[in-house]
This record gives structure tokens, sequence and C-alpha cells, in this order.
């Protein structure tokens, strides 16, 4: 994943969050944490490929999976 890669999320037809993914989860992971319970999708915005995350455990853990590995040299 690219560092200039952003996500919108949408509940219903509502969005919800739009920007880089460490920002979208943290929306995404509040919502899930106070029992948010609507459907939500999530769209990578250059391709338009809908992404699914684990919003379980800390917001740590959930960044941890959700943003790219570190390049390494």
């Amino acid at each position: 994943m690219s560092e200039d890669q952003t996500y919108t999320a949408f509940a219903y037809q509502l969005q919800i969050a739009s920007g880089p993914i460490e920002q979208v989860l943290r929306v995404l992971k509040q919502g899930f944490d106070e029992g948010e319970t609507a459907t939500i999708l999530v769209f990578e915005d250059r391709t338009g490929r809908q992404v699914d995350f684990d919003l379980r455990g800390s917001l740590d853990e959930v960044l941890a999976r959700g943003l790219p590995a570190p390049a390494r040299t």
C-alpha cells in the first residue's frame, strides 16, 4: 500500500470517514467500540476496491493489522 492512498467509509449512504487508512480506521474502531451496528463499507479511493478490516482488539492492534508494513532496506 502506498502512503498516499486514501479510503472512504460509508454507513448505508452516509459517508462517515475519508482519508488515509489510519484516520479511517480510528473512526471505524470508535464506532465498533461504541456498539455501532450499521453495515460499513470501505473503499480504496484510487481503485474503488472494497476492503475489509478486523476491528477486534485494541486500537493499536487494529492499526497494526491495517497499516502497511514498514519498508525494509
